[in-house]
């Protein structure tokens, strides 16, 4: 038979803690009255046989406890994992032809602006008529866009 310090040494360290503390508690039970041996020996016995009740009755199944909705075969799972990045890129792609749409709409209003107003030909060659066309379309997109 195997002497403590022998099982000691190979057990893990949270059963080397155990052991140890197990020695120190022994240690004092020799100076405990005899009353007092007898309430921790019963109340021992108690919490053992506590124990093995609870270890006697069936482990209940949590597989039961889930709706058969909630319970998914691996080619659903691979749907749950799919349809949200579906859905991502469709969002995004929607974004982007509303807005791409919305800048082409906005330079349409300001070219039309610009060929319908009462403008001489002269303006159009203007150095300065480049920069009018460059604001004016900025402020037409900014109004489109709202206020911040």
């Amino acid at each position: 038979m195997k002497s403590r310090q022998e099982t000691l040494g190979s057990a893990s360290p949270s059963d080397r803690f155990g052991g140890r503390v197990a020695a120190c508690l022994t240690v004092g039970t020799d100076e405990l009255p005899e009353a007092q041996l007898a309430r921790l020996e019963a109340a021992r016995s108690r919490a053992l046989g506590r124990k093995k009740k609870a270890l006697s009755r069936p482990m209940r199944s949590t597989a039961r406890r889930i709706p058969s909705w909630l319970q998914l075969s691996s080619r659903g799972l691979k749907l749950a994992t799919v349809v949200p990045f579906v859905l991502l890129a469709a969002g995004l792609w929607t974004i982007d032809t509303v807005t791409s749409e919305n800048l082409s709409s906005d330079i349409a209003e300001v070219e039309l602006r610009l060929l319908t107003s009462k403008l001489p030909l002269a303006a159009y060659t203007d150095p300065g008529f480049a920069e009018f066309v460059r604001r004016d379309r900025q402020n037409a997109v900014a109004a489109a866009d709202g206020p911040t």
